[in-house]
């Protein structure tokens, strides 16, 4: 079926309603270091192409200590207060490609390439669970009531009970890696982004698939619900992203502008803005009513994940650099950077009171950074 691209009408005044009243939802990266895709944009970006056809990125460089890197405005005006490392989780055995806040900010879900989800208590300072992915965890995501967690894999969707630890459900249906999930902020439906190139939306209660989102040329990378749940964002390796009804499973418009793979997608917490990081170096921001590109955000290499502060006014990036960067989400001005010795930063997300971000690395660590000071203003 035919979709309005970024260039065509304005969408319809209930969309416009519906947008204005979003509240805060996205979801988290899988597997950037190793894509399906096409070898063209490996060619363009630098990106070796291995024997079984993934994309493999290079690990970022690692300074000595970890920073808090002002932006030039800043130290022109008055000393910025510094964020700082919390804390270094080094339990898992792999990369970790994924992360996730319950909506408490109690538990902190992540995924690796070490076949493992893991589920902390952060107050405690411990791992409550390890669950068993079975191949690579790719993406996690929580329930709103933070009962349950989801895991997304080469080998399909599995549902957790957060308090036992315990497999709940399995989802089966698409035929190729899934790459993304996301749970929309009722906790009715779960989306779901695989190599198959489709989005299938299931009935989160159930386990039924409810419909499968066709239109895609490629594999679909990344998948993100609108804060209220009524519309979906997703990104393709044919270099668009595709806004859709949830309700009726209708495409209503199609983003162009990236030149590479968008790898995440993320809604802002108003829902008037869409970011998607790209591994054409840059992150994009858009507006939802008009399709209009606002900003790009240059960085030096391949950025895995996006992220929004709960209040909007704060864009995180992660970067294979090494480098979490910061900017204000209304001027694209950054703000700082998070430094230190990291490694390809493959996962970031803020925790839902807005002063903490965790972030996952190539090196098999997640850090966890106190960033209560950073403020971007509206």
């Amino acid at each position: 079926m035919a979709s309005e691209t970024n260039e065509g009408s304005p969408p319809r005044r209930s969309f416009i309603a519906v947008t204005l009243s979003l509240a805060a939802g996205f979801c988290m990266l899988a597997e950037l270091s190793s894509w399906k895709c096409r070898a063209a944009n490996a060619d363009a970006f630098g990106v070796s192409r291995t024997r079984s056809g993934d994309l493999q990125f290079a690990q970022g460089s690692s300074p000595s200590a970890h920073s808090w890197t002002p932006s030039p405005t800043q130290e022109a005006s008055a000393p910025p207060a510094a964020p700082s490392l919390l804390l270094t989780m080094t339990e898992h055995g792999g990369a970790v490609v994924a992360l996730a806040f319950s909506s408490d900010g109690r538990l902190l879900a992540s995924g690796s390439y070490d076949h493992t989800g893991k589920l902390r208590d952060l107050a405690a300072g411990k791992v409550l669970h390890t669950l068993a992915g079975g191949t690579k965890v790719n993406s996690v995501a929580f329930s709103p009531d933070g009962m349950t967690v989801a895991l997304g894999s080469d080998d399909g969707i599995t549902l957790w009970d957060t308090a036992t630890g315990q497999l709940s459900r399995t989802l089966k249906g698409h035929s190729g890696n899934v790459f993304c999930i996301a749970i929309s902020a009722d906790g009715k439906r779960l989306a779901s982004a695989s190599a198959d190139h489709t989005v299938i939306l299931w009935d989160l209660r159930t386990g039924q698939q409810v419909r499968t989102l066709k239109g895609h040329g490629d594999v679909v990378r990344s998948v993100a619900f609108s804060p209220d749940g009524s519309f979906l964002a997703s990104g393709s390796g044919d270099k668009s992203i595709r806004l859709w009804n949830v309700m009726t499973g209708e495409p209503i418009r199609t983003l162009y502008g990236h030149t590479a793979i968008p790898a995440f997608v993320a809604f802002s917490p108003d829902g008037r803005l869409l970011a998607s990081a790209g591994i054409d170096m840059t992150v994009r921001l858009w507006d939802t009513l008009s399709g209009d590109l606002l900003r790009t955000l240059d960085h030096p290499k391949q950025v895995s994940s996006v992220a929004f502060s709960p209040d909007g006014s704060v864009v995180a990036s992660g970067c294979v650099d090494g480098v979490v960067r910061l900017w204000q989400s209304a001027s694209g001005q950054i703000l700082g950077s998070l430094t230190g010795p990291i490694a390809s930063v493959l996962a970031v997300a803020y925790s839902p009171d807005g002063s903490k971000i965790a972030s996952g690395s190539w090196d098999n660590t997640i850090k966890l950074w106190d960033v209560s000071a950073v403020k971007g203003g509206r």
